[in-house]
């Protein structure tokens, strides 16, 4: 669930994986690709719910695990607690892909586009950031570090969609 297997996995990736074999699974109709979407996404949700927030990356037995990464100024960072907002944003559209067959998979869906309204950025002086979400939260955290990245942005509108759409 990386693109190199030496690196920790991310939520980014591991919510793309599992939202992949979500999507693939109501396509064909085949339950085991639902089931392995489930296997995914199950970890990430108990470690929201325990944690308040989806932790930025998992080790191989869903430990949350810092990140090490270079700063703007070059300096090595070691970071935790984090969050990838992408794959939180990403997790909650699986979430609401996985309730047409898990109904009970809705209230995660809704917590996890609750904690994201929160973690929007709106600027009062620059109406073209309002709504925006930050790659990392803390912003300086290691995924696409003080960026607001348009992917995030793109998964947490899909995310709200779904929900509509199961509303």
């Amino acid at each position: 669930m990386n693109f190199d297997s030496s690196r920790i996995s991310t939520t980014h990736t591991i919510a793309y994986c599992a939202q992949g074999l979500a999507e693939s699974g109501v396509i064909l109709k085949d339950s085991r690709y639902i089931d392995a979407a489930i296997s995914l996404v199950n970890p990430l949700n108990s470690a929201f719910n325990h944690a308040g927030f989806l932790p930025g990356a998992f080790d191989s037995d869903w430990n949350p695990v810092p990140m090490r990464y270079k700063n703007c100024l070059n300096q090595m960072i070691e970071t935790n607690p984090w969050e990838c907002l992408t794959g939180t944003a990403q997790t909650s559209c699986t979430n609401w892909v996985l309730s047409r067959s898990q109904p009970d998979l809705t209230i995660m869906g809704r917590k996890l586009n609750e904690h994201l309204i929160i973690k929007q950025i709106n600027l009062p002086s620059d109406p073209s950031v309002d709504g925006a979400l930050s790659g990392s939260w803390p912003l300086d955290g290691p995924y696409d570090t003080l960026c607001l990245p348009n992917h995030a942005a793109k998964f947490f509108i899909d995310a709200l969609n779904l929900e509509g759409a199961t509303s």
